[in-house]
């Protein structure tokens, strides 16, 4: 018996991970995904989909402005900033050799200045929780950027149960089909250290400078994001 999802739920992308497959980006059920307003750009592709993911999954863990540029699914720069625009040349600036035709994911709006860094170099497309009339203008001059906007806020309070159909991460193989709940950093949610990060226990002699506190939150909040493949490392600069 073959299964069947409603067209409402159903969006034809460009092809799959190569030109040769084709693939459908199927929305989930109403309470297990919000909803992804695309606002401009070419089609989607299934990769931009996944870099999308990607991007935005690292950005929604921090609570200060926070810019990702991804790169075949994985960072090639991640920072955070004064502003929305300070993080993003951060985070560009990394690797700019890399995020030239990448894809960006923000956890503030997009607005005028952080729209105009965007366009100064090519970017692929960019996810942010808003975007205003001025911005629009502006990332209208690059007609084939995707602009995606998603509440940030519903995607981090989306189910993360692993139980089949309760949410959290879905993924088949040739034997079936795998669930697990979604990983959360919320021992890093604030600024270390915290109460909440009381798990955290220093074994040097000396202990870490605020700066280092700094650097090794951003660091955990970047690998445990769950954007990185296994066995990775972050190294975090310190302006």
């Amino acid at each position: 018996m073959r299964a069947s999802t409603p067209s409402s739920l159903r969006r034809d992308l460009r092809y799959g991970e190569n030109p040769h497959q084709k693939a459908v980006w199927i929305h989930g059920r109403s309470g297990l995904s919000t909803p992804w307003t695309i606002h401009q750009g070419k089609e989607l592709s299934y990769t931009n989909l996944l870099d999308l993911d990607a991007a935005v999954r690292i950005a929604l863990e921090f609570t200060e402005p926070a810019a990702v540029v991804i790169k075949h699914t994985n960072p090639c720069g991640v920072a955070t900033g004064s502003s929305a625009a300070d993080a993003y040349v951060r985070a560009r600036e990394a690797d700019p050799l890399s995020a030239f035709g990448g894809i960006v994911g923000l956890n503030r709006p997009l607005d005028a200045e952080v729209a105009r860094a965007i366009t100064s170099t090519f970017i692929e497309a960019v996810l942010a929780p808003a975007l205003d009339g001025e911005a629009k203008d502006i990332l209208a001059a690059k007609p084939n950027m995707r602009v995606v906007t998603a509440s940030l806020e519903a995607l981090r309070t989306l189910p993360t149960g692993g139980d089949f159909g309760l949410g959290g991460e879905v993924r088949s193989f040739l034997g079936g089909v795998l669930t697990q709940e979604r990983d959360q950093v919320t021992e890093a949610r604030e600024p270390w250290p915290n109460e909440s990060a009381a798990s955290i226990r220093v074994v040097t002699k000396r202990q870490p400078t605020p700066e280092e506190w700094t650097a090794l939150r951003f660091a955990t909040l970047t690998l445990m994001s769950k954007a990185f493949a296994r066995r990775a490392m972050a190294l975090p600069i310190w302006p």
